[in-house]
């Protein structure tokens, strides 16, 4: 059975990891400064984990160390998180497998392309691949590698192309590390997404 889920973000957000540089002052001494930018949308191992919690909280099966709520936990999201090194003989419980990962607007679905490979969104062609060596076809992007994405573009699935700017806005704030005082600061980036679009 497949499940259209939406997610939309009812305030700014903040997606992925830390950026580090160090850098050196006039006498030579290494400063480091910290710059933190979102991505524009979740990881699958986020989604996942997010898959499994709704799972346990609509399974009535939290805080998993409650009775026998760690047993009971198995057949709905699996026995272990998410491992690289041992994904083709990993179960998730109810979750078979994810769909890359869409945008929309209204019923219309929208995919991050690469800003110099403009190619057709295909319903079909593609794979999903789950835990266990589960393959199933998808909606796929023709050329879409996620490895190379750079950011810029979205594209529908009737060819309209528009801009990220255009859905979704940065905001940063800037600190200083209480720890190290005038040593180092920090900027996070968030992101604030249009209301008129949500994750797929």
């Amino acid at each position: 059975m497949e499940y259209l889920i939406r997610l939309k973000p009812l305030s700014d957000f903040y997606f992925g990891g830390e950026r580090t540089f160090g850098n050196s002052d006039p006498n030579g001494k290494t400063r480091a400064s910290f710059f933190a930018t979102s991505n524009y949308y979740p990881q699958q191992t986020a989604l996942l984990g997010m898959l499994r919690f709704g799972l346990l909280q609509q399974n009535k099966l939290l805080p998993l160390w409650q009775g026998d709520n760690k047993s009971k936990s198995i057949p709905v999201i699996g026995a272990k998180s998410f491992n690289p090194q041992d994904f083709e003989k990993q179960s998730f419980g109810a979750i078979k497998s994810i769909s890359p990962l869409f945008l929309m607007k209204g019923e219309e679905l929208f995919r991050f392309v690469h800003p110099h490979r403009d190619k057709t969104l295909k319903k079909g062609g593609g794979k999903s691949y789950g835990a266990g060596g589960i393959k199933q076809d998808t909606r796929s992007l023709e050329g879409y590698d996620p490895k190379h994405y750079e950011g810029g573009k979205i594209l529908s699935e009737s060819g309209k192309s528009i801009s990220v700017s255009e859905i979704f806005r940065k905001q940063s704030d800037v600190g200083v590390d209480v720890e190290k005082s005038d040593e180092s600061f920090f900027r996070q980036e968030r992101v604030k997404m249009d209301t008129d679009f949500s994750f797929a």
